[in-house]
């Protein structure tokens, strides 16, 4: 895969077919991964930290998953920065991994 791409690219058959909607695959430059807008959290992924669902002002919903296979980690190796329910601003670090 490229350094970033479609979806379609990654090598997890739950992104690639579709079956999560349309996206893209970025591979990050360093652990950090910034929230793209101003919203709320609507959900975290508590349990294994790998990741969240934003929600726009508008309603449009935005899951950022962070790498593949990453619920078998059990949370290692992801430090959350978001929980449910919080305001978040573009630009903010909503996770380190």
């Amino acid at each position: 895969m490229r350094e970033d791409g479609m979806g379609s690219e990654v090598p997890d058959p739950a992104f690639a077919g579709g079956f999560m909607g349309k996206g893209v695959a970025i591979k990050p430059r360093e652990g950090k991964v910034y929230s793209p807008f101003d919203g709320i959290v609507a959900h975290a992924f508590e349990r294994s930290n790998h990741a969240f669902l934003l929600e726009h002002t508008s309603g449009i919903q935005l899951l950022i998953h962070v790498g593949i296979n990453t619920v078998s980690l059990k949370g290692r190796g992801f430090t959350p920065r978001v929980k449910d329910r919080w305001q978040n601003q573009k630009g903010t670090v909503a996770s380190r991994v």
